[in-house]
């Protein structure tokens, strides 16, 4: 179980047994996101299905395969160079830097994070754990694992908030503006890793998360959903304005409308005045009445 390929979405059917590393349960993440993952395995332990943000608009699973063999993998991203049998890591730097980048150019001393017993590399997508300790690399995996959850979650969130803008569907941006501003609030951590648990772990995390700009990515999505509230909140003001105009216009039509009763009113008030004062047959009155009535009709 050298290599290992890493994939966005479920593509193994046969994780039906939860996650065990090292025969325990993993207790390396924070409460608030583990609470919200669920870690399946294969009996065989070749493939892993993770899901990350369980209950989330941006929920996501990843699927990783390992195999001693990387052509039987489509595309590892991942290798395993085991040192118990040879310590001095220096030794392996060549098998190391043609995974990477498929020459020698990459030098061990380029590591991320690095101690007596290990050395960890990565360039791009990819990554080469040099250890001791085959546990270290599937704990790595699960971080790096959740490193991709992440930045793909962020890059879809400005994706598609990019996309309802230009269509100018504001029911969809107001319902992804709210999705992502739960994802940003409930699911991002910017130090998922338990530091009590494991301080290694978390170290190489600050690197991993470094490496895929979350921490950049997280500030250009917390800078565009600045940009949407601003946005709703000026059509809202907008249509607000434009409902006031209406309401006004309305009131006027009906003030105009009461001024044309009150009017009428007062003129038929007064004619009746003036027909006990005159006395006038009801004949005169009738057709006093309709040429009145008419004029207020039209």
């Amino acid at each position: 179980m050298h290599y290992a390929n890493i994939v966005v979405g479920n593509q193994a059917t046969t994780c039906n047994q939860p996650l065990r590393i090292n025969d325990k349960n993993v207790g390396f993440l924070i409460a608030p996101l583990m609470g919200h993952c669920c870690f399946k395995q294969s009996s065989n332990r070749k493939a892993w299905c993770l899901t990350f943000f369980e209950g989330s608009s941006f929920e996501r699973t990843i699927t990783i395969f390992f195999q001693d063999d990387p052509d039987r993998l489509t595309d590892p991203k991942a290798l395993w160079i085991d040192t118990r049998m040879q310590s001095a890591h220096h030794v392996h730097e060549e098998r190391a830097s043609q995974f990477l980048r498929g020459s020698n150019t990459k030098r061990v001393d380029e590591a991320i994070c690095r101690n007596q017993n290990m050395r960890l590399l990565v360039d791009r997508e990819n990554m080469v754990l040099l250890s001791n300790n085959r546990e270290r690399y599937e704990r790595i995996i699960l971080c790096q694992a959740l490193a991709i959850a992440y930045k793909d979650a962020l890059s879809t969130c400005m994706l598609e908030l990019t996309e309802c803008i230009k269509s100018n569907d504001e029911t969809r941006l107001i319902t992804l503006y709210e999705n992502m501003l739960r994802f940003n609030a409930a699911d991002y951590f910017s130090h998922p890793i338990d530091q009590q648990k494991s301080h290694e772990l978390f170290n190489i995390w600050e690197q991993l998360s470094k490496h895929w700009r979350l921490n950049e990515l997280r500030q250009e999505l917390t800078a565009q959903l600045a940009d949407v509230a601003n946005l709703i909140k000026e059509q809202r003001s907008k249509q607000e304005q434009e409902v006031h105009r209406q309401w006004q216009e309305t009131l006027q039509e009906k003030d105009r409308g009461f001024n044309r009763k009150a009017i009428f009113i007062s003129v038929v008030v007064t004619t009746l005045s003036l027909l006990t004062l005159f006395q006038l047959t009801p004949d005169t009155f009738i057709a006093f009445w309709s040429s009145w009535t008419s004029i207020f009709s039209k």
